[in-house]
């Protein structure tokens, strides 16, 4: 396994880390072994959020179930309240028997901004964060995001995270990308959001990315196989390549096609099974697949299609 430092941290990370998401999805018994040959096999990054149900549990218990001890770095992120925030704190140091978590933040920090979460003012979310990084519970400052590449420059320019989790993939788009003309706040009536942007991979990867490396900002991949279209997968439905095209390109070459940039410290794509650790840690061949032809043959979430409900509702 090769390890790269994580931006301004001292931390070395596994270029591969462990997404949680799908664990919920599979049974208990193979969420657990998935995670414990992760850590065998050189993982010792893990993502996850108390939004991914039962994933604390069997993170921890594939850590008590490892031999020897493995030392996981684990990178926890939500949202919500200031109060919220710091229950989620206390709730990650009691589920991993920690006093110290490495990395801890803010899940999807436009978004939070856009639903009305305090997270720059006085007595908001970023102030806890560096509160709670000076006493030492936490190691660093962290957080995702599926902003416009404006709103993750902003992001960066305050210079207060150490690594953040970025989307990106070759396909430029994933299973939860969403571009369209409005966002809807759940309110009754509901009402748009102003100025509601949403990511751009491509834009990401070439102006965020170096925007990271110049203020020395671990970056994180996630959805690097575009939350399954790109390949087959053990939680999740396979989508149907068109007649014609290249089917299903190697995940591995996927994951060394992102890593190849050294703006990049780990891709975190979700796994549910030993085989597909197995299949990811392997990412070391050279990239040979046709994307630009892959960028044409699915669904780019562009929003075009959103005026199309004859009561005006948002599809």
């Amino acid at each position: 396994m090769e390890y790269r430092r994580l931006g301004r941290t001292d931390l070395q990370v596994s270029v591969i880390g462990l997404g949680t998401n799908q664990l919920r999805r599979v049974p208990e018994r193979q969420a657990i072994e998935t995670c414990r040959h992760a850590f065998s096999k050189g993982i010792n990054l893990v993502n996850a959020e108390p939004e991914y149900e039962g994933a604390y549990g069997i993170i921890a218990r594939a850590l008590q179930e490892s031999e020897p001890p493995v030392p996981v770095r684990l990178s926890i992120q939500t949202g919500g309240t200031r109060d919220e925030f710091e229950r989620a704190l206390d709730q990650a140091c009691r589920a991993f028997n920690r006093d110290v978590i490495d990395l801890f933040g803010i899940t999807a920090i436009s978004d939070q901004e856009a639903f009305g979460a305090n997270v720059w003012g006085t007595g908001g979310l970023v102030e806890f964060l560096l509160r709670m990084k000076e006493s030492g519970r936490i190691r660093a400052i962290f957080g995702s995001d599926h902003g416009s590449p404006a709103q993750m420059a902003e992001i960066l320019n305050r210079n207060v995270f150490d690594a953040l989790m970025l989307a990106y993939n070759p396909l430029g788009h994933h299973l939860v990308t969403f571009r369209a003309k409005t966002v809807w706040k759940m309110e009754t009536p509901p009402r748009p959001i102003p100025n509601y942007e949403r990511e751009d991979l491509f834009r990401t990867r070439s102006e965020i990315f170096p925007l990271a490396h110049r203020y020395d900002v671990g970056i994180l991949v996630m959805k690097p196989l575009a939350g399954g279209l790109l390949c087959t997968g053990k939680a999740f439905p396979t989508h149907e390549y068109r007649p014609g095209l290249a089917k299903y390109p190697s995940p591995p070459r996927i994951l060394r096609h992102i890593l190849n940039s050294e703006l990049v410290a780990a891709v975190v794509p979700g796994m549910a099974s030993p085989e597909e650790v197995d299949e990811n840690i392997s990412a070391g061949q050279p990239v040979e697949e046709p994307f630009p032809i892959l960028q044409t043959s699915l669904c780019s979430r562009c929003g075009d299609c959103d005026d199309l409900c004859s009561q005006g509702l948002p599809v």
